[in-house]
Formats: structure tokens, C-alpha cells, sequence
């Protein structure tokens, strides 16, 4: 996930006119510092659930090859590096303000997350809030005013991160948070492991995620129709690759099978929709952004796509012969 973190920061500098390679390279740094930020806040709150997790006992935390408090401490050295780049890349007062609300958003969501104390829908906002926030720093740079095309591409993404987010990493991880006492989005809204390897998804849960689609596809419409100089292939090919998030998050939430869901690429849909507004802005980006972004995004993407297509060919496969 931190290729797809440091992606979206390069494609969404794309919005910035006259911006240079120099300041996309930096632009990646900062993406990057912010993905394992948020990773290295997530442990040093989750290390009394982790510690307790089978899945976790081999990791350097669980394990007291790092200590919990220098895990803090890398937390905050990556913070200063962020800020440190930030300077480097000349954001505005703005910008560096966002920076700290993305950070601040970031510990919230990684402290309340599986916490009982907070509703769980606030920490899943503040997940999208802070990549949001995250995107609107690096591109407040050049002194460029921040289109209404970019505030709509940016409600693209934090509406596809809390879909991604609030579902499939929630039901991913259902059967370790309801063993340790978490009160994760997916078990608040009545989602649980039940013994045999059965799943129960709610149907709360279902119609968020559905929605949460149906909104997704709709804000890609209105970005076209509103964004000057957008070419229809672009529109068309979004369009495409939606539907079929659409269609594959509507087959992950009828799955009765804990193990099933796990081998049905859970996070395809999120990355079907990250590349479609992608794609949205193919003219608009860069032609040094477009080469990496386009190699990583298939890096990203190629195997749990052949996965989940080798499992569809194969099920149609085996009923036909029926």
C-alpha cells in the first residue's frame, strides 16, 4: 500500500501547473514518510491487541525486537522528515497547515480506530479526512490556486479510501479484532466470524458499501462533465473499470465464507477504483508522473486481478459443464 499512497500524491501534483520533476520526486518522499507514519502510529496503538493476535506473534514489535517506544519515536522522526520536505518543496502556510491537521487526523483514526470509546464511523472519517487534507498540502505549492477540479478528484479518493478502508480491511480482519475485544466499523454495524468459517455481513454494511460505490461512480460523472478539456475515452474507460469495482464488491459482500473472502482479493475493488480517477486525468498528468504511475499501478494491480479473473473464468468454467 505505500506504492499506492506515494501514486496518488504523484498523480494529484499533476494538477499543478509548472511543477518539476524535482518537485514530484519530492512530492513522492513526502507521500511516503506519510504512509509509514500512519503505519508505524498504527502499531504503537494496536501493540496491546497485536501482542495477543497468533497472526502477529512473529512481528519485531510483538516479538520486543523494537521497543513499543522507539516504534513512537520513529513516528515522529518520520513526522519531522515530512515537515523537513515540506519546506524543501516550498508549501504554502496553508499547505504546511493541512500537513499538521492530515498528521493529527492520521492519529486519530489509528487510535480510535478498534477503540469502543468513539463511534466508529468518526475514525473511518478521519482516515479519509487526513489522505484528503494530505493531497490538498502537496499541491498548494508555485503559488497555483487549487481548482475545482482537484477539490472534486480529492472527493474521489476519500470517498474510495473509505470504502476500502471502513469494509474490506475491517472484514478482513474481523476474525483477530472480535477475538481480542475490538470494536472495529464492520462489528459495530453487526458483522461477525462465527464458528466453521462462517462470515455474517450485515446488511447495514452492505448497503454502505453499495452506496458508497453508487456515489464514487456518480462524482467521476460530475468531475467530467464539469472538468474542461476532459477526453471521453477517459470518461468511458473510468466508467468501465467503476462498474466492475461495483460488481466485484457486490459479490464480496454475499460471501458466507470467512476463507473465501480472504481468497477473492478483497482489495481488488480498491484498486479497480483508485485506477479509474486515475485514468479520469490521464491527459492532465505529467509524462515522467505517467511512466511511474502507470509501471507501479500495474505492479500493484496484475495479481490480484489475474487472481479474481482466474476464479470468475473457472466458476463459469466448471458451470457450464454442469
Amino acid at each position: 500500500m505505500a506504492f499506492a499512497t506515494v501514486i496518488l500524491i504523484l498523480v494529484s501534483i499533476s494538477f499543478v501547473k509548472g511543477c518539476t520533476v524535482y518537485q514530484i520526486l519530492l512530492a513522492g518522499i513526502i507521500g511516503l514518510l506519510s504512509h509509514y507514519f500512519g503505519f508505524l502510529i498504527n502499531d504503537y496503538f494496536d501493540f496491546d491487541l497485536d501482542k495477543n493476535a497468533p497472526a502477529r506473534f512473529y512481528d519485531p514489535l510483538v516479538e520486543k525486537k523494537i521497543d513499543k517506544n522507539d516504534v513512537l519515536w520513529f513516528a515522529i522522526l518520520c513526522s519531522l522528515l515530512i515537515f523537513f520536505f515540506a519546506k524543501i518543496l516550498n508549501i504554502t502556510i496553508a499547505g504546511v497547515f493541512c500537513l499538521l491537521l492530515s498528521c493529527l487526523f492520521s492519529i486519530v483514526y489509528n487510535k480510535y480506530s478498534k477503540s469502543p470509546r468513539l463511534t466508529k464511523i468518526i475514525p473511518e472519517l478521519s482516515l479519509a479526512i487526513s489522505i484528503g487534507l494530505l493531497i490538498k498540502s502537496i499541491t498548494d505549492i508555485n503559488n497555483v490556486q487549487i481548482s475545482f477540479g482537484l477539490s472534486l478528484w480529492i472527493a474521489i479518493i476519500m470517498l474510495i479510501l473509505l470504502q476500502l478502508n471502513s469494509i474490506a480491511n475491517g472484514l478482513k480482519d474481523i476474525k483477530t479484532d472480535q477475538s481480542q475485544g475490538a470494536e472495529s466499523f464492520v462489528i459495530e454495524n453487526k458483522c461477525s466470524y462465527l464458528k466453521y468459517d462462517e462470515l455474517f455481513i450485515s446488511k447495514p454494511i452492505k448497503k454502505w458499501g453499495l452506496f458508497l460505490q453508487c456515489i464514487i461512480i456518480v462524482t467521476e460523472i460530475v468531475f467530467y462533465l464539469l472538468s474542461p478539456n476532459q477526453h471521453l475515452k477517459c470518461i468511458i474507460c473510468a466508467s468501465v473499470l467503476s462498474f466492475i469495482a461495483l460488481w466485484h464488491i457486490t459479490s464480496l459482500l454475499n460471501l458466507t465464507s470467512y476463507s473465501m473472502f480472504q481468497h477473492s482479493s478483497p482489495f481488488l475493488y480498491g484498486y479497480l477504483n483508485f485506477s479509474s480517477a486515475i485514468i479520469l486525468i490521464f491527459f492532465q498528468q505529467n509524462s515522467f508522473v505517467k511512466i511511474i504511475v502507470y509501471f507501479f499501478t500495474s505492479i500493484i494491480s496484475i495479481k490480484p486481478l489475474t487472481h479474481f479473473l482466474t476464479k470468475v473464468f473457472s466458476y463459469y468454467g466448471r458451470k457450464s459443464k454442469t
